[in-house]
């Protein structure tokens, strides 16, 4: 994450060490929370949606499931949504 005033890198978000593990494959799409400024969701290619604190190194939860190929993550009053690249169940 970086700061768009100085563009200078304030936060990389990246996982692993002691705490859950970032994705291991390419993100496609990531969410600022707007009911809390200090969350962000990712997905992608790894079949996983991440969500990240970033007062902290590493993600807070993970979902197992979407494959996220595209801006198919979405926010609202508390919910999440997303779609998937897939024939059936897409969200």
């Amino acid at each position: 994450m970086y700061d768009e005033q100085t563009r200078g890198l304030l936060v990389e978000l990246e996982g692993g060490g002691a705490g859950e593990p970032g994705h291991s494959n390419r993100v496609f799409c990531s969410k600022f929370c707007t009911d809390d400024p200090n969350l962000i969701v990712s997905g992608g290619w790894d079949n996983n949606v991440k969500v990240w604190d970033i007062r902290k190194p590493s993600p807070v939860r993970s979902i197992v499931g979407p494959y996220v190929c595209g801006d198919s993550i979405d926010l609202h009053d508390g919910y999440l949504l997303t779609g998937q690249y897939s024939d059936t169940k897409q969200l």
